[in-house]
């Protein structure tokens, strides 16, 4: 299918479809960001076992609230769509994943009884994999039409970003706070 589509102006017709390079870039870079981090600082995790049990529950929490929060995005088309399983695996949330993932991780954190914050050094390694992750999804969803409901959403971001900053810039300058 992504090979059907037309790509986004910006990208060369040359590459291979934006959104998966991007994906694996943001997966690469932010782990590889993360593990610097962590010889960087002092880790606050007591163990070894302990950042790994943590780290499995952040990893199938964010995949089961990127999944959930998808499906409960839009019922009637989850509804729909309840017998169809390769239609039900399409797509996921940032905002599902890091509740997920969050949530999942406190939940562990209580079983291990571990009271003090554990996240300082995953802070950085997320903003920057969000920030590749979002150019793919710029590009992929600058591919796909309007018309399909389940990418909406994500057309609208792209053609409105103009738009959100110019109001963003003007409120700021005009009146000294973007949230005045």
């Amino acid at each position: 299918m992504p090979g059907t589509m037309a790509l986004h102006p910006w990208w060369p017709s040359t590459l291979p479809h934006p959104h998966l390079p991007f994906e694996l870039l943001a997966y690469t870079a932010g782990f590889q960001l993360f593990l610097w981090q962590r010889r960087r600082r002092r880790d606050s995790v007591d163990s070894a076992e302990n950042r790994g049990w943590l780290t499995v529950a952040a990893l199938c929490g964010a995949a089961i609230g990127a999944k959930v929060l998808f499906w409960l995005e839009d019922p009637t088309w989850t509804a729909a769509h309840l017998t169809d399983l390769p239609a039900l695996m399409t797509g996921k949330t940032v905002v599902g994943g890091f509740l997920g993932g969050w949530s999942a991780v406190e939940l562990a954190k209580s079983r291990l009884h571990i009271a003090h914050s554990t996240g300082d050094v995953l802070v950085l390694p997320m903003v920057l994999g969000l920030i590749l992750g979002r150019l793919g999804c710029f590009f992929r969803a600058s591919t796909t039409p309007p018309t399909e409901p389940r990418c909406r959403g994500a057309w609208t971001w792209v053609t409105g970003f103009p738009d959100i900053l110019q109001l963003f810039t003007k409120s700021y300058f005009c009146s000294g706070s973007p949230l005045s």
